[in-house]
C-alpha cells in the first residue's frame, strides 16, 4: 500500500483497538507535514493506559510497540520509528506541536 498521510491515518485508526494497553496514537515527523519522500520513515508517537505497568511488566510494553512497529512497516514497506510519549525527552514539546492524533 502506497505510503501517504490519509492512509498512514486511516489504518493507525483501524489498529489502535487491537494494540492492547494503547491509550493514544498519532502519526509525526515528515508524513505529518506532508514532506515525505521515497526514504521517509513513518514516525508513530504512542502513550500506554495509566494502569498498564499494573496489569503488564515492561516486556509487555516492548511487546505491544513491537507489535504496532510491525504491522505498520508490513503494511506500507517502510521502517517506523516509535516515540514514548509518557518519556521525558527534549523532543517531546516539538513532537507533540505537530502530532496529528487518531
Amino acid at each position: 500500500m502506497k505510503a501517504d498521510k490519509k492512509s498512514l491515518l486511516e489504518f493507525l485508526e483501524s489498529i489502535k483497538a487491537d494494540i492492547e494497553g494503547l491509550e493514544r496514537i498519532g502519526l509525526f515527523g515528515s508524513f505529518a507535514r506532508g514532506e515525505e519522500s521515497v526514504y521517509s520513515d513513518i514516525d508513530i508517537a504512542v502513550s500506554k493506559k495509566r494502569e498498564f505497568f499494573l496489569e503488564h511488566g515492561a516486556y509487555s510494553y516492548f511487546e505491544m510497540i513491537a507489535k504496532l512497529k510491525k504491522m505498520v512497516s508490513e503494511r506500507f514497506h517502510r521502517p517506523v520509528d516509535i516515540f514514548d510519549l509518557d518519556s521525558e525527552s527534549t523532543f517531546k514539546r516539538k513532537i507533540e506541536s505537530e502530532l496529528i492524533d487518531v
